[in-house]
Parts: structure tokens; sequence; C-alpha cells
């Protein structure tokens, strides 16, 4: 199958690990020339796949909407899609939540990383809880699931097992041209040039996977279960030099059985949120509940074939950041109201 997109002559890799064979696949990433030639080749590559979807399943369309009946309410408008997205400023960064960013080699240092990630979060969630109290403005929280709660923690930095997401290409371009550190950063081999990522998550991709057994209302929005995950096929763009790469298809093997469910959250009362589009992704035991120390490395085994299923582009740090609103350039990420002063309040421990 010819790919339908202009394709960059450069490319760099994205390491998968092969679970059957126990080897490593090179997914192949373009390299764009600047961060708006990575968004337009975002949107070809998603056009590309989407023809091919459709003639896989008939011309079937995903709207989220429809699919999940009572829960509709909880979602905004913007959230209807069948496409999220991830920006980040630097491609070597972990496609993981906070708490499962491990920087250690031995099981005791991981746990004690972990757990001290779980205090925080529920020294957070114990403080929201007490600002409800006497604060018209934050009653909403009291109806809030667990994973809602969770999900503002990790809106103002508290570590969690939700990996934040967009409804937008616009905003995911913004982040990951945003950069605070310098272009050229150092690492354990030396320095090296950083390089945005755009990820883009197609639910349309994931439901054609074999083995669902569920999908729409979750407590907390809409998600989706596969139970169990068998070999599958799907097209991709494989790495063979700086200069080299092709799309074919690939089948994905597991060792056995693997489950694997995944729940999108929203807080739309949250301003802040809105403004970015703002939802969370989580996946198995971390869904609508504290995360458990236990089995944590099936767990980053599951948000690795999440990772795996999603789109990316890249492009090198230029220190121009993408607006986050073409349309309007004055839009701010982050903008500044009383509910976001009160939440980050408790965070640095005051009030």
């Amino acid at each position: 199958m010819e790919p339908e997109f202009q394709l960059p002559i450069q490319w760099t890799y994205y390491n998968h690990r092969d679970e059957f064979s126990g080897g490593v696949l090179s997914e192949a990433v373009p390299i764009y020339e600047n961060v708006w030639d990575a968004v337009d080749g975002l949107k070809s590559i998603i056009e590309f796949h989407r023809k091919r979807t459709a003639e896989l399943h008939g011309n079937r369309t995903i709207n989220i909407g429809s699919q999940i009946g009572k829960a509709q309410g909880k979602i905004p408008e913007w959230g209807n899609t069948r496409i999220f997205y991830r920006g980040h400023n630097d491609m070597k960064f972990a496609f993981l939540p906070t708490l499962l960013r491990l920087k250690f080699e031995s099981e005791d240092e991981d746990r004690q990383f972990i757990e001290q990630g779980i205090k925080q979060l529920n020294d957070f969630q114990v403080r929201l809880e007490n600002l409800t109290k006497n604060d018209p403005e934050l009653d909403f929280v009291k109806g809030l699931t667990k994973s809602q709660k969770q999900a503002i923690g990790r809106h103002y930095g508290v570590p969690s097992t939700l990996l934040d997401v967009t409804a937008s290409m616009d905003v995911a371009a913004h982040f990951a041209s945003s950069i605070k550190s310098p272009i050229v950063q150092r690492n354990d081999s030396g320095p090296y040039h950083a390089y945005g990522i755009i990820y883009a998550f197609n639910l349309e991709d994931v439901l054609s996977l074999p083995g669902i057994k569920g999908c729409g209302n979750f407590e907390n929005g809409f998600g989706y279960m596969f139970i169990p995950l068998f070999d599958h096929q799907r097209y991709i763009m494989l790495y063979k030099s700086p200069t080299s790469a092709r799309i074919e298809p690939y089948t994905i093997r597991f060792k056995g059985e693997r489950k694997i469910a995944f729940e999108f959250t929203f807080v739309p009362q949250i301003s802040r949120m809105n403004v970015q589009n703002a939802a969370f992704l989580s996946v198995d035991r971390a869904i609508g509940d504290t995360p458990f120390v236990k089995g944590y490395r099936d767990l980053i085994g599951a948000w690795e074939i999440i990772e795996f299923f999603s789109y990316k582009v890249c492009f090198p740090q230029t220190g121009v950041a993408y607006p986050l609103d073409p349309g309007n350039k004055s839009k701010e990420a982050f903008p500044k109201d009383s509910l976001s002063t009160k939440i980050e309040s408790i965070i640095r421990h005051e009030g």
C-alpha cells in the first residue's frame, strides 16, 4: 500500500518492546523541519489511516457522544471526538503517567518512588476535600468521581496514573513546541538536540482490535475493554536508516492472553481544562481508583500498547511555540482565575 502523504527525507526511531520475540521494533517517526510542517504531516498521516480503516470496516465512523449514553453529560462538547493528542517538548520523555516514570533499577526503589507519589496524590485529595467544605466555588468537587479528583491534581502538577491528553491538535502542538530548557540538552551520553513530538491516538484504530468486550458507560466518562488481546496486524512505518523508512504490515504478537482497558476522564467545570481541551487517559487497574503498587510493571506494559497504537511526528526545537489557537494568538494555555489560584494554593500547602 503506497502512502498518500508527503514523506520528509529524514526519520528518527521510536523503540517498542516486542513482547512475543523479546526483541525491539523500531518504529519510524518522520522529522519535519518545524512544528507547522509537523502538524500538516500529522494531518496527512491521520487521513491516510482513516482511508485505510474505512476500507477495512466499511466506512464506520466513531462518535463518542452516541456511544456513552447516560455518561454523555459528563463530557464537554469538544470531547466527542475520535482522536486525542499529546504533545511533549522532548521525544525522549516517557509516554507514561508521572507515577510510572521510574528512574531506578531496583524493585525497592521503584516501590518507594510510587508510594511517595501516591502519598502526594492522597494528601492533595484530602486538602481539596477540606477546601470544599466552606467554599461554594468548589462545591462541584463533592460530586466528582475519584478519577476526576485525581485529574484535577494531575492538571496542576500532582503525581498520578492519569496521562494528560487533549482533543485539540493545536494544543498538543503548542505544548510540544513550548520549551523551558535549552534547545541542546545533555543526558548520560552527552549533548543531543531536543525534538518535540506530537502523538495522535485514534479510537477507530483501537476499536479494530479483536476481543472487545465492552465500551460506553464507565464511571468517569467513557472507556473500552479488550479481553483477550490477540495477535493483531496493522500498517506501521518501519525505520531503516535516518533517510529511509517504509510503510508495511506488521503483526503485533503477545505472550499469551493480554487484557487491556482504557478510559478517558473529563472535568468540564475547570475552565483551564476547557481552554486546553484536556482529557485524562488511564489504563487497567488505574481506572477510577488510586493505583496499586503491585503489578506496576504490567501496568507499564499496558501503556506500551497504547503508545504503539498512536501516530507520531517530531520536529527540531527552535524556541518558537505553535500558537495555542491559530485564529486567536493571544489565547493563554494557563489562564489565571480564582479557582486555579485556590487549587494551586493547596498544592503549595497554603490555605
